[in-house]
């Protein structure tokens, strides 16, 4: 019995690791449209003026290599977002949970496992990540993306998921406009921390 529980567990970890899997146009896909901010370990997205955590909470370093994801109840997810905010985490005071809308517009059309650009937001597991509500009437559901699929949606009751704050960083009319095809953006200033 010990012998096959040894060789099970051997062929086990020898298995190489599920890597993403993009298909089609998504793998020569270069978002060039996020910002990443090594000294905060924030990324800027410049189409939704969005600023968001590159890791996790719970993750952290450059390529969010230490730590692990941490899940969250509901309630530890907006105490950890108010805690953030409290310790203007990395320099800002208006971290918040994202909108289903907000945080799908992270997801990479095309890949899976996890459904995310890798090198913009690296180490992120396959992994629901909390969400609002979209009104007060839904608010006893949990509301998640889910990043291996990309898939949203919501469950009855409190469950734990993992977070990835963010904070509006460039009011709509503040936004880069692109005024011709053959140049990237013209920039306007950020507002200073």
């Amino acid at each position: 019995m010990l012998r096959c529980m040894t060789i099970a567990l051997a062929l086990l970890l020898s298995t190489p690791a599920l890597a993403q899997k993009c298909t089609g146009a998504a793998i020569n896909t270069d978002d060039g449209r996020f910002t990443i901010n090594q000294q905060d370990g924030t990324v800027l997205d410049i189409a939704t003026g969005l600023m968001w955590q590159r890791c996790l909470t719970g993750m952290q370093g450059e390529e969010c290599s230490a730590g692990s994801a941490t899940k969250l109840t509901k309630k530890s997810a907006r105490l950890n977002t108010s805690l953030a905010n409290e310790d203007r985490l990395d320099g800002y005071s208006d971290w918040r949970i994202p909108s289903i809308t907000e945080l799908s517009s992270l997801l990479k059309e095309g890949c899976k496992s996890p459904s995310i650009n890798l090198a913009v937001f690296p180490a992120t597991p396959n992994t629901f990540v909390w969400t609002t509500a979209p009104n007060k009437q839904h608010e006893h559901f949990s509301w998640y993306v889910h990043f291996n699929t990309g898939k949203s949606g919501h469950i009855w009751g409190d469950r734990t998921y993992t977070l990835r704050m963010v904070r509006t960083a460039i009011q709509q009319e503040e936004r880069p406009t692109a005024i011709d095809k053959s140049q990237p953006y013209w920039w306007k200033k950020l507002p200073s921390k």
